[in-house]
């Protein structure tokens, strides 16, 4: 598991808790990345591995305030599994998913997206096929935008991060996803429509439904000009590809 995070300490308290309290024995490691939080998060991670030893705390050295992507890439080059499952710091594992992602993982199929409450059917179908394929029938930032959905083979997460287009899709809202796409494009991927995961906010009593700025935040950290810069990186993705096919317009919903 591979969680960025940042003055998050009660909201990735409970990410944590719903994610370690399923681990037991099972071969897994928690790598959490603390962005330089000034709220007591790091202090937090310390003191659950008291708990939980699997978890390995790191700092990434904060570069500048909105600069999210630079902790997303240094994250995500940590783990050295096989597989790695990124998870947003304001997600929640739900009771029993972590068992359930370990006896589907497939050497064949690199990338496996599962499914978020508010975004599967839930009817257990496994829908198989290209990066690209996918992303046209699913929309790219539902496919591979949701960070918490992924559970990608460490190999191929690192070529993504390690992508000289890097600096191009980080000065996006989506640098994850573009250079996901970039690093499985043609590759066999995997959709699990099954509800293994769910978003915080979806509870109006939690943490993150009670944070004093959220707008004041996003608008710091510049996430809404951010989306005016994924299309055109969209454009560098398909070149480095040598895609010349149109995209579906679901490709761009939300864009």
């Amino acid at each position: 598991m591979a969680i960025p995070t940042w003055n998050r300490k009660p909201i990735l308290e409970l990410t944590l808790e719903s994610i370690c309290s399923q681990v037991g024995d099972l071969p897994v490691e928690v790598i959490v990345s603390d962005h330089g939080s000034t709220d007591g998060t790091f202090e937090l991670i310390k003191e659950k591995r008291k708990q939980y030893p699997f978890i390995q705390p790191f700092v990434c050295r904060r570069q500048s305030p909105s600069d999210f992507s630079h902790n997303f890439k240094f994250t995500f080059g940590l783990p050295e599994s096989k597989w790695t499952w990124t998870f947003g710091d304001d997600d929640k594992m739900l009771p029993g998913a972590l068992e359930k992602v370990l006896s589907i993982l497939d050497e064949r199929v690199p990338f496996i997206h599962v499914g978020e409450i508010s975004r599967t059917n839930n009817s257990m179908e496994v829908v198989e096929g290209p990066m690209i394929e996918l992303c046209n029938k699913i929309w790219l930032l539902d496919f591979t935008g949701f960070i918490t959905g992924n559970v990608v083979r460490s190999d191929k997460l690192q070529a993504a991060v390690n992508s000289p287009n890097w600096d191009k899709y980080a000065v996006s809202a989506f640098p994850q996803s573009l250079s996901l796409l970039e690093s499985l494009f043609y590759d066999n991927v995997a959709f699990i429509d099954y509800a293994l995961i769910d978003a915080q906010d979806r509870d109006r009593h939690s943490p993150l439904r009670m944070e004093d700025d959220r707008g004041g935040r996003w608008a710091a950290e510049n996430i809404g000009m951010r989306y005016c810069y994924v299309v055109p990186a969209i454009r560098t993705v398909l070149d480095a590809a040598g895609y010349k096919e149109p995209l579906f317009p679901s490709f761009f919903r939300y864009l």
